[in-house]
């Protein structure tokens, strides 16, 4: 229908047959007459011969239908034409076109704002046609001048009843494989873009497509394009953790700068990835705003008006565009503008509307809107989104979302694409150990640089040289052979030099938290006389301990050859059908092989069960599986460690086995946390839907008013959804206390009723048959026992010790335990050691005063943002930082000694 109407205001028809063109309903009848062309768009042409018969309308009308793009319709009208019109070109005739979808446009937005129209249609057509014959004539200065007064009185009939501004973002996508000619011309034209790439991309482009990188320099020094982006990849933010959204962050835009000599102001990314997390991170980058919509599948909040100020958790706001963009390559996007465009008039403070699209393959109208707006914005004013964050008015209201209003739509992604080499769910369960797993390498070589020899020298270590946001790039990679390594260093630098030298068993913490873990001693055996070693036992062929590590910090227990007598006297963990130690009790059902129950022995009644199941939703009244044991046995009953091993199967309602499965439940003596080993075999096949057809654990508990709580890149978030993500706990919160499900990286959860939790381990594609999860009983702080769950201790054995301070120490302590350290780098100033730099999260939401202490004196320490500038100083008590943390809060610390 826009190819049509549009291709009828070509100048040469409007000098032909010196008037507009008309639309008609099929309900009237045209004005038909011999000499009329009447064209017929194929939408129409159903309904158009009934009703042309009807109305009389004889053979001797020029009719053309049939016809689909534009180009196709011209040469159909043109050829109606006595003259012969095919050595004729010009380019100037684009504009006539573009007058045309101007004048239908117009037309609609003010049937859809319910005004009359008040444009003088005698002149608009005298000025048309007058533009159209001198465009015959050659004379372009007066062609311009006609077509200036044509735009201009169709802006006027606009301004009567919208007199402000309305604006135009064109948001230009970019990929590694549209680097080529078309995305040079799209950054040659003078229309205002903003140009959505990575970091990534930019540099794929310097390697592959050097004039590109050229011609995008070009457009950013002359102002016409802006950069959209930040990131150097776009990485799923809602399952990554707060260091490593800013260590992407930093490098890309590092690479930015490097490549184009300026970064991006806006933030924004393509695939889904918002998060309520982001506003603080950006705001401490030196971002002014926010693109807040996404180009793919997902949910997220729509805000009431395109301009607003988005608010994290953590109370940080940053200014935002919410307009969700349209896709400028679909004709119906232009057809619809007026109804688009109407309704921001009518809702929006700031009238917006965005488009996207890749190089090249804009709908001919995006162009025609472009030509539009350089004559008079009648239809939008074309802005890069830089100068529509700066330029416009504040936004009137804030946009303070919660995290469950933000859905990804990562699983069923991840299964449509047939992920069977890493696993719709083993791949972000491996990408959260990861992360886990970098930090506490960053933090444990951090510390090696910061230790003194034993001779008192302080050496800089070659990875430590560099002071850009990428030096911690060497040990992001680093294996689990290479944190073994780091720590038997930190082991050497604490017991060089030790005197009286006997061996023992070195225990690493790279957290910020103290820790209980069960420990084995590879034949050696500890001493439960020393005050690190809560109990030990050596029986049978088993020999562990219990050891307490404090938080950054480290135990060295020498070996014994005898047992204490108190630990030969303690009571098995595991009798029966029992495991028991002094918090908890856990009853296994023999013939189901569940965890029938978790009693603890201050309240009564059960906290928790849990059973495997296969979810088959599909007609079927009962669409899980129930679990049936063919054997439950205690496979280890010692001092420190309690151990019930249930094999089985699970079997539908008709008796038929859908899948094999073995279930560990683990109990350790001092420990709060009951830790489960699954393994499943022979899955039966699952559906297409993961969130319908699945295995999984389901929770259950008898409290119908407890609260459910969740993690989002280690900060607590209250949940109401349904389907949810959690890589490191969701916390059950009853009447009674809290019941924590430690998840182990495995992130995707579904309830199913008000006292049921499903958390999905298999579904379509997935290869892994191995889970772990943990069960905590009153755990009051989530996040400590959850990481340490996948990561645990380094044990480097037969190290001989003791070391030089004493048997156990700590290097770094925050005084609270919602405050948790993430980083850790040292400073250096004019190739001197002078202190740290640190990163510290607020992980409970609410506010804490925390005193951080070190191993050396701190005589001055300051918060900064993420680029090193000052925000405020701290207060320095006794040689340790005092820090004030909001909520959330994610804070930057320089320390000097």
């Amino acid at each position: 229908m826009l190819a049509c109407w549009s291709a009828l205001w070509h100048p040469r028809l409007l000098s032909a047959t010196r008037q507009l063109p008309r639309r008609w309903t099929a309900t009237k009848s045209p004005p038909l007459t011999d000499d009329t062309l009447l064209a017929i768009p194929a939408p129409s042409e159903a309904n158009a011969e009934s009703d042309l018969h009807q109305f009389g309308v004889n053979d001797a009308v020029r009719r053309v239908q049939g016809f689909s793009s534009r180009a196709t319709w011209e040469h159909a009208f043109l050829d109606c034409l006595e003259d012969d019109w095919r050595d004729w070109h010009d380019e100037a005739a684009a504009d006539f076109l573009a007058l045309g979808y101007c004048f239908l446009q117009v037309e609609l937005l003010t049937q859809k704002l319910q005004y009359s129209s008040t444009l003088d249609r005698g002149f608009f057509q005298q000025q048309a046609v007058a533009a159209a014959d001198a465009l015959l004539a050659g004379n372009h200065a007066e062609v311009r001048e006609r077509l200036v007064k044509c735009f201009d009185a169709l802006a006027q009939a606009r301004d009567h009843y919208y007199p402000v501004e309305a604006y135009v973002v064109d948001l230009l996508l970019v990929a590694p494989s549209t680097m080529g000619s078309e995305l040079i011309r799209e950054l040659e034209a003078s229309s205002p873009k903003s140009l959505l790439i990575s970091a990534s991309t930019v540099e794929q482009m310097s390697e592959h497509s050097p004039e590109a990188l050229t011609a995008l320099r070009r457009s950013l020094e002359s102002g016409t394009v802006t950069l959209v982006g930040g990131e150097y990849e776009e990485n799923p933010l809602p399952h990554c953790s707060m260091e490593a959204i800013l260590q992407n962050l930093q490098r890309g835009l590092a690479t930015y700068q490097r490549l184009l000599g300026q970064r991006p102001n806006v933030f924004g990314r393509r695939q889904f990835g918002l998060t309520t997390r982001l506003p603080q991170m950006l705001e401490k980058l030196g971002f002014t705003g926010v693109l807040h919509a996404t180009l793919d599948d997902g949910q997220f909040p729509r805000a009431d008006e395109s301009k607003f100020y988005w608010e994290g958790i953590d109370g940080s706001t940053i200014e935002a565009f919410g307009r969700i963009p349209v896709d400028a390559s679909s004709p119906e996007t232009f057809l619809y503008y007026a109804d688009r465009l109407g309704d921001a008039m009518n809702l929006d403070h700031l009238a917006s509307v965005c488009l996207a699209h890749w190089p090249g393959q804009a709908a001919d109208y995006c162009d025609d809107l472009r030509r539009i707006s350089q004559y008079v914005p009648v239809l939008g004013k074309f802005v890069t989104l830089d100068e529509y964050l700066q330029d416009t008015d504040y936004a009137a209201h804030g946009g303070r979302f919660s995290t469950d209003q933000y859905r990804s739509p990562y699983l069923r992604q991840s299964v449509d694409a047939g992920e069977a080499v890493v696993g719709p769910i083993t791949g972000w369960v491996e990408r959260y150990q990861r992360d886990v797993q970098k930090e506490s390498e960053v933090i444990t070589q951090s510390l090696l640089a910061l230790l003194p020899s034993a001779s008192g020298e302080q050496s800089k270590p070659p990875h430590q040289v560099s002071s850009g946001p990428d030096d911690t790039e060497e040990v992001q990679g680093a294996s689990g052979e290479k944190k073994h390594s780091a720590a038997h260093a930190v082991a050497e630098a604490l017991t060089e030099n030790t005197a009286d030298p006997a061996k023992g068993v070195f225990l690493w913490n790279p957290f910020a938290f103290s820790r209980r873990e069960r420990v084995k001693t590879d034949g050696q055996m500890l001493s439960t006389n020393d005050p690190c070693v809560y109990s030990a036992t050596n029986e049978g062929k088993r020999q562990e301990a219990v050891v307490d590590v404090p938080a950054v910090g480290f135990v060295w227990s020498p070996y014994t050859e005898t047992v204490s007598s108190s630990s030969q006297r303690s009571r098995p963990l595991a009798e029966g059908d029992v495991l028991r130690n002094e918090h908890m009790e856990v009853l296994i059902d023999p013939e189901k092989g569940t965890l029938k129950a978790i009693y603890d022995f201050v309240h009564r009644g059960n906290r928790l069960s849990q059973q495997l199941a296969v979810r088959q939703v599909g007609g079927q009244q009962k669409p899980y599986t129930a679990m049936v044991a063919d054997r439950v046995a205690i496979t280890c009953a010692s001092a420190v460690l309690g151990e019930i091993t249930c094999d089985g199967r699970l079997v539908d309602r008709h008796g038929v086995t859908q899948a094999r499965f073995r279930q560990v439940y683990r109990l350790a003596r001092g420990s709060r946390v009951l830790s489960v080993d699954l393994t499943v075999q022979d899955v039966c096949q699952l559906g297409d839907d993961p969130w319908q057809s699945y295995l999984g654990m389901r929770f259950a508990w008898s409290q119908e008013a407890a609260l459910l709580y969740r993690d989002l890149a280690w900060s607590r978030q209250s949940t109401d959804a349904d389907r949810f993500q959690a890589s490191s706990y969701v916390e059950i919160d009853t009447a009674d206390g809290p019941i924590t499900i430690l998840t182990g990286g495995l992130p995707f959860h579904c309830r199913s009723g008000s006292r049921h939790l499903d958390t999905l381990a298999v579904v379509k594609g997935e290869q892994c048959r191995q889970f772990r999860f943990g069960i905590g009983v009153d755990l009051t702080h989530a996040l400590p026992h959850a990481i340490g769950f996948v990561a645990p201790l380094t044990s480097v054995p037969d190290v001989c010790g003791p070391p030089r301070s004493a048997g156990s120490g700590w290097f770094v302590h925050a005084d609270v335990k919602n405050v948790q350290l993430t980083y850790l780098k040292p400073l250096w100033e004019n190739d001197r050691l002078c202190g740290f730099c640190t990163r510290v999260l607020e992980t409970e939401g609410r506010q804490a005063s925390c005193r951080l202490s070190f191993f050396r004196t701190i005589a001055q320490a300051e918060k900064t943002n993420f680029e090193g500038q000052q925000m405020v100083d701290c207060a320095v008590e006794d040689g340790a930082v005092r820090l004030e943390m909001s909520a959330h809060e994610f804070a930057q610390v320089v320390a000097r000694w």
